[in-house]
């Protein structure tokens, strides 16, 4: 069988076809002639059996554990993060140009669970290769690979490192030599999954991000992208960003956790994450990003109180249930001005959130016309006092010129002018009774002591 990249690209013919030509191959085939078939799937709705799938993400967010992870489900069956069924276990091929193989790859499968008897490198550092395979060169081995091995998922990472340099992932030839890999995994029923880079600046949509020509997102049925999450940098946000052959699918969140006693790194699965590619990927990113997400967050609580109060716990689960970091969550409490209450019921005591309270028309009124009487009371109090302290000031004059004459402090107060309204006796007036005290209010019994 010729290796499909042997297979010279020639260019589409618009002159009248022959009836020599409608004997060839490209003919065509009638629809009614053809069967319906399902979609199968590795990953439902985010990766499918015998599609081209891309995974976008800057270094460092995990994309490599997050494909040794989905490797060893694939492996050992295990349900897929997001749902509960198990899988008949597979085989799973990788292709990686960054990590060794036996101080890297092999300790993450063992580490994550998976089956190493199911795990076959075709490429990587650490086992022995004299160079790494560069397609379409060595596109006859890694088909002969696949159908050895009955892959259901293939990995290429990154892929700009298995493609030479005059084919770089900016080059749009890459788009042709894409056109064997999307075939091979078709005859095959292999999903295979191109890793690739970030690129520097962003764009209007996600879409635009990954590293080379927006042929390769077109050439793909499926991408995902991976990104920290905005308010909590710990939280990795995986997306579907885009989809030809499925609904559309919530984002999901992970961890990066240490497996003891080994010390490796395990994915750790969150559940939904209410954030979108565009969220996270598009312009005026992370600022956007964090900013609908904060928003969503407000409405979602707002909403999910609006009965009345909730447990604390119940508010936690309900939040991690939609998608709401918990960092968002203690954010949004404080921006919507839920209230937090102890409550004893049955002997145990458990928190409450509330939201603030509200009033109706009459209650708001009720409370203006409360506010107009405060007002009117703070402002004869500081009338009071001005008067008082002018009093006062008046009859220290009087002292100092007294004193000043000769003639000693006077013995009371003169009658105070017409402009205060009540007379003030002096302060160092010896005739002064001292105030009256008020006999004692007797204790409440009922008063909890101290």
């Amino acid at each position: 069988m010729p290796s499909p990249s042997s297979v010279p690209v020639v260019a589409p013919s618009f002159a009248p076809a022959s009836a020599a030509s409608a004997r060839t191959p490209f003919a065509g085939v009638r629809c009614a002639d053809l069967t319906s078939e399902p979609v199968s799937w590795v990953w439902e709705p985010y990766l499918a059996r015998g599609k081209l799938a891309v995974l976008d993400g800057d270094p460092g967010t995990g994309k490599s554990f997050f494909t040794i992870d989905l490797a060893c489900r694939i492996t050992t069956g295990a349900p897929m993060p997001g749902s509960k069924l198990n899988t008949k276990p597979a085989n799973v091929l990788l292709l990686n140009a960054e990590d060794d193989a036996r101080d890297t790859i092999r300790p993450r499968v063992l580490a994550a669970g998976g089956d190493p008897a199911r795990v076959r490198l075709f490429a990587a550092p650490g086992i022995g290769l004299e160079r790494i395979p560069t397609f379409p060169m060595d596109f006859s081995a890694l088909e002969a690979a696949i159908y050895e091995t009955e892959a259901a998922l293939v990995v290429i990472d990154p892929m700009t490192a298995f493609f030479p340099a005059d084919m770089g992932a900016f080059n749009p030839s890459i788009c042709i030599a894409l056109l064997p890999f999307s075939a091979l995994a078709a005859s095959t029923g292999a999903c295979i999954l191109l890793v690739r880079h970030l690129r520097k600046s962003g764009g209007a949509s996600a879409i635009y991000r990954g590293v080379g020509s927006i042929g390769i997102m077109g050439a793909v049925r499926t991408g995902l992208m991976l990104a920290r999450h905005p308010d909590d940098l710990e939280l990795r946000v995986l997306t579907l960003s885009k989809t030809n052959i499925g609904p559309p699918a919530p984002s999901l969140g992970f961890r990066l956790c240490r497996k003891e006693p080994t010390g490796e790194t395990i994915v750790n699965w969150t559940g939904p994450v209410d954030m979108t590619a565009d969220d996270l990927f598009g312009a005026d990113v992370p600022l956007r990003a964090g900013q609908r997400s904060r928003e969503r967050a407000v409405e979602w609580l707002k909403k999910f109180l609006e009965d009345g109060p909730r447990r604390a716990t119940e508010v936690h689960e309900g939040a991690t249930a939609a998608g709401i970091a918990e960092r968002t969550l203690r954010r949004v409490k404080a921006i919507v001005g839920v209230k937090s209450e102890a409550v004893k019921l049955d002997g145990k005591l458990e928190w409450r959130w509330r939201l603030p309270k509200t009033f109706d028309a009459e209650e708001r009124a009720k409370l203006k016309d409360i506010d107009r009487y405060l007002k009117l009371k703070r402002d004869e109090g500081r009338l009071e006092t001005d008067r008082r302290i002018a009093e006062l000031q008046a009859q220290t004059a009087i002292e100092i010129a007294h004193i000043q004459k000769g003639a000693g402090p006077p013995i009371t107060s003169p009658v105070p002018s017409a402009s205060l309204l009540h007379p003030v006796r002096s302060v160092v007036s010896p005739t002064r009774k001292p105030p009256a005290t008020k006999p004692p209010v007797p204790a409440d019994p009922d008063a909890p002591p101290g």
